[in-house]
């Protein structure tokens, strides 16, 4: 799945180039509203929807936003709209929407307070956990879908 591996690299870029000593940090008015939001659904959580994945994407695209590149966050955008199909299965069970609103949290906080070390090191967590997460998930998915279809066609010839 190259897409979604680009687009751990560049959810990751958005804070390691804040490390650079020529970049300057995130944009805190950027990044408080962001906070305030993911407070909000950790007191008030949703769901477990696929549709969450937008509010996902929206939290990295504001991420990277705030690290001030507007190409990444362009390029993230996009990688983003190709894969939201897949990443929709990371998001169908109530667990799995309590973890992301926690590590969203906590990297926004870290970003915020300055510690971006610590930041990069819990993205990099909330990323490859995701990734394992959709991967199993699609894989089951695609799993059941073939053996419906083999079960469809012993049907179709009349053996059971």
């Amino acid at each position: 799945m190259p897409d979604i591996s680009r687009n751990a690299a560049l959810e990751l870029r958005g804070i390691s180039r804040a490390l650079e000593p020529a970049v300057r940090g995130h944009d805190p008015a950027v990044l408080e509203p962001l906070r305030d939001q993911w407070r909000a659904l950790r007191d008030d959580q949703p769901e477990p929807d696929p549709q969450f994945v937008v509010m996902d994407e929206d939290f990295h695209v504001t991420m990277s936003r705030a690290s001030g590149n507007a190409a990444l966050t362009s390029t993230l955008a996009s990688v983003n709209a190709r894969i939201r199909a897949v990443r929709m299965y990371d998001f169908l069970t109530a667990d799995r929407i309590t973890l992301t609103i926690l590590q969203h949290l906590e990297i926004v906080e870290e970003v915020l307070a300055g510690r971006l070390e610590d930041a990069l090191t819990a993205m990099r967590r909330h990323v490859g956990e995701s990734m394992d997460v959709v991967e199993r998930r699609a894989a089951r998915a695609i799993t059941q879908m073939a053996l419906n279809r083999g079960r469809r066609h012993d049907v179709d010839r009349g053996s059971h």
